[in-house]
């Protein structure tokens, strides 16, 4: 059962700061180093200082990038800089933006939900996580009292049940919006209509909810409220997780490709020698590399489609949908049937003989949305050779979850990002 709450929410105080694209960050995840001394330079009160901040030489266990995070937030809460609303609510967020030639938008509702091991099968993940990441981010949590970043899940109304409360609170003037570095738009609705939420709340009761981005977030949850247990009573929040939540229906939810550079270090057979291996599997046309992309978008919904440059030739594989019987056979429907799945399983791993122990390593493989950008990896050899795909369709993601399995490495990558520092849900104040 899913157990979703209205919450107060604590955001910048648009009295304060009239461009809040100057104080949003992307996911810290994300962020180079060099991005981060620019968002440091962007503005005194750019949120990097609080979700991730720099490290200096001097640090130590009393003094360090956790507690100047708290020091920072809690000077900006005493100056203004944040307010937060009057009491608990649902948000609603709206984000407009454009993709190639396509006008989108997406709804998301912004709630506080009961943070469940995933054996409850309440929320659903669909990767691995790293302890490093859980490690500094339960620290971070552990300094705040905070939820500074939510967790992005996904949920199935394809009757548009909610669509009906989402138009109602959008009729309203919104709580604030605004324009974010990437000339993305963002509306912002409040609603505390103790009707309205109670109905929301029992129609997510009877739901799944599948997690698209944030497994580190979510389990870092699970571990502060397990350590933490005896603060509960008074700190209730800590037992939720922020999450912001999208119907998998939702014409504006966009999930791009993830593009696969491996790395010199990898190593490969002759060229001759690889088509004849991939042969076996595919037929294969030589393309433009560059038209990979739309070559790829023209394949069928019941075929798996591949593409792959290296030394400047392009080439288009195509194969019956999914993994060819025998491998995997225990895997899923869903999981076999992913264009990502067959690259891993069949090329990368089979064919290749790419150690599983390397499929996360930037060692030896790199990722990116952008076939552009592999592309010129390739040409100033930080790679060797690379593999375009299409995008995995959510009804795969939430298959794999159902099915309790994880996806191959960055198998999704959903867009927009949501900015950090949006919507936060301090522990103090926020039930």
């Amino acid at each position: 059962m899913v157990n979703i709450q209205p919450f107060r929410a604590t955001y910048y105080n648009p009295e304060r700061l009239n461009n809040l694209a100057e104080v949003l960050t992307p996911p810290y995840d994300v962020i180079s180093p060099q991005q981060q001394e620019a968002f440091y330079a962007a503005h005194p009160n750019n949120f990097i200082r609080i979700d991730f901040g720099q490290k200096q030489a001097e640090d130590n266990e009393s003094h360090n990038v956790y507690t100047r995070a708290a020091e920072t937030f809690q000077s900006w809460l005493n100056e203004g800089v944040f307010t937060h609303s009057p009491q608990p609510g649902f948000y609603l967020h709206t984000l407009h933006y454009q993709h190639g030639s396509r006008e989108l938008s997406r709804t998301d509702l912004f709630v506080l939900c009961e943070a469940l091991p995933f054996e409850a099968q309440a929320v659903l993940p669909h990767e691995k996580t790293l302890a490093g990441p859980k490690a500094d981010r339960l620290k971070l949590m552990e300094a705040t009292h905070s939820h500074l970043s939510p967790v992005f899940a996904l949920y199935s109304d394809h009757e548009g049940f909610l669509n009906g409360y989402f138009e109602t609170v959008q009729a309203r003037d919104p709580l604030f919006e605004f324009k974010d570095r990437d000339g993305i738009g963002h509306s912002i609705w409040y609603d505390a209509d103790p009707e309205a939420l109670a109905k929301v709340q029992h129609w997510f009761q009877e739901r799944q909810l599948y997690i698209a981005d944030g497994h580190h977030r979510y389990e870092t949850t699970l571990n502060y409220k397990r350590q933490h247990a005896d603060e509960a009573a008074q700190y209730p929040a800590q037992n939720s997780v922020c999450m912001y939540l999208s119907n998998i229906y939702d014409p504006g939810l966009l999930v791009l490709p993830t593009h696969r550079l491996l790395k010199p270090s990898v190593p490969l057979p002759p060229q001759e020698a690889l088509l004849e291996r991939l042969g076996a599997y595919f037929s294969i046309e030589s393309v433009d590399p560059a038209a990979l992309p739309a070559r790829l978008a023209e394949i069928p919904v019941e075929e798996t489609g591949i593409g792959m440059e290296r030394d400047g030739q392009g080439w288009l594989m195509r194969r019956p949908k999914g993994l060819p019987d025998g491998l995997l056979p225990e895997r899923s429907v869903s999981y076999r049937g992913m264009d990502v799945s067959v690259l891993h399983d069949l090329v990368l791993y089979k064919l290749l003989e790419f150690s599983k122990d390397w499929a996360k390593d930037p060692d030896y493989i790199l990722f990116s949305p952008d076939w552009a950008q592999v592309r010129t990896w390739l040409q100033d050899q930080t790679g060797q050779i690379g593999f375009c795909l299409n995008g995995t369709a959510v009804q795969e993601l939430c298959g794999v979850a159902l099915a309790g399995e994880t996806m191959p490495p960055k198998s999704t990558y959903f867009y927009p990002k949501m900015p950090s520092g949006l919507l936060l849900a301090r522990f103090e104040n926020a039930l």
